[in-house]
């Protein structure tokens, strides 16, 4: 999982953690001030939107195509970036 705000990385975590079952998605990792866990719903055909629970962070997230990543956007208190989640052969979609 990586985090990116103007092309300049923010943070990365090979230990993220994800979750998509039922039209819902968890997604969990850590960065410098500790766990965040984003959870949201699926708004479309692989295209989530998410929220964090201890944050005030929103995020979004889309499957591409080849169903080998996802990529959206973040914002939480007026800074926004890109985030990018390459999935691994055991993800379960």
């Amino acid at each position: 999982m990586r985090l990116e705000q103007g092309g300049d990385l923010l943070h990365e975590d090979g230990d993220s953690r994800l979750r998509i079952a039922e039209g819902s998605i968890l997604v969990a990792y850590m960065d410098e001030d500790g766990p965040v866990v984003l959870e949201g719903r699926e708004t479309s055909a692989g295209r989530f939107e998410l929220v964090a629970r201890s944050r005030p962070r929103r995020a979004t997230l889309a499957l591409a195509e080849d169903r080998r990543s996802l990529a959206g956007e973040w914002l939480e208190r007026g800074r926004g970036g890109v985030w990018r989640i390459e999935l691994v052969e055991d993800t379960t979609l």
